[in-house]
């Protein structure tokens, strides 16, 4: 049975200083070779995610980017190294113009579609995002849409009930940095995202697995057949996978992917529904409009 197999990046493949062990990457390709779908599934954007693709000799493989917002193809020979092939936005002018006004002051950095890079209001610490970025009003930071949001300065908790009310999904920023705060288009998220892909891959609900560490992996990790956390992974995090791995600095991602070489492929779909998931065919097939093909 072909799977799909979802991995975060940061903390999962990659230790802290973005380095991944021989052991990882060996057991990756290993994993790659035997013919299964491995799709990286991160916070990372784009372009900040395509090098670790060709580093693991993943070619044309998938990557979820920008916690899902973005689907790209690693593409070799193209300018970018990798081809878009979904892309989810939405309109962020009503949030930023609420952001603008507020009195404790707060800035903001836009990931806007189609571009390389991030769109700061003054006062962003803009050093800290990885890739270019530009300088925009409120009003022009916003103006062609957005993958996704990132937010300083403002109290969480208004934060939340603040993308509540727009009706945006929120996370943590997971873009490297600290203390910043997320937001995505509604119903946007690695799960989301990955879903698309395990239909238009032709992989059953019971052949999917995925590992992650940190909150924007929740969706993920309940998503999957077999969800796995890191060892280091917050309490949260742990609670909603199936199991419990080593951490990162103890390489326990090829120890989960020594395992499903040796067979083990995961629980039963019953046990996502169990969860309150959506099983196959109760989502809408968005998947099919990717143009994906199996075995590529």
């Amino acid at each position: 049975m072909t799977l799909l197999i979802a991995l975060d990046v940061d903390g999962t493949i990659a230790g802290p200083d973005g380095t991944v062990t021989p052991r990882v990457h060996a057991a990756i390709r290993a994993i790659h070779d035997l013919g299964h779908h491995v799709v990286l599934a991160t916070g990372r954007s784009p372009w900040a995610t395509v090098a670790l693709l060709g580093g693991l000799g993943l070619t044309r493989a998938y990557a979820v980017c920008s916690n899902g917002a973005v689907t790209v193809r690693e593409e070799k020979d193209s300018h970018a190294g990798y081809a878009v092939v979904a892309e989810r936005i939405f309109d962020p002018g009503p949030l930023l113009a609420v952001l603008a006004g507020n009195p404790s002051g707060c800035a903001a950095a836009v990931e806007p579609p189609g571009e390389h890079g991030f769109r700061v209001t003054a006062g962003f610490p803009a050093s800290e995002l990885p890739g270019p970025v530009s300088v925009a009003s409120w009003e022009r930071a916003g103006a062609y849409g957005a993958r996704r949001v990132i937010v300083e300065g403002m109290a969480r908790s208004r934060f939340v009930a603040l993308a509540g009310v727009l009706g945006l999904a929120t996370v943590a920023d997971t873009t490297g940095r600290t203390g910043g705060l997320e937001v995505g288009p509604p119903g946007v998220s690695k799960a989301s995202a990955l879903e698309d892909l395990r239909i238009a891959m032709g992989v059953g609900a019971d052949g999917t697995v995925a590992v992650g560490d940190h909150v924007n992996d929740l969706e993920m990790l309940r998503w999957a057949a077999r969800g796995v956390a890191m060892g280091q992974a917050p309490a949260e995090v742990r609670a909603a996978a199936n199991e419990v791995t080593g951490s990162c600095a103890e390489d326990g991602l090829a120890c989960v992917l020594k395992s499903v070489m040796d067979g083990r492929t995961g629980n039963e779909h019953g046990d996502r529904v169990r969860r309150g998931l959506p099983g196959p065919g109760t989502q809408p097939d968005r998947g099919a409009q990717l143009g994906l093909h199996r075995g590529r």
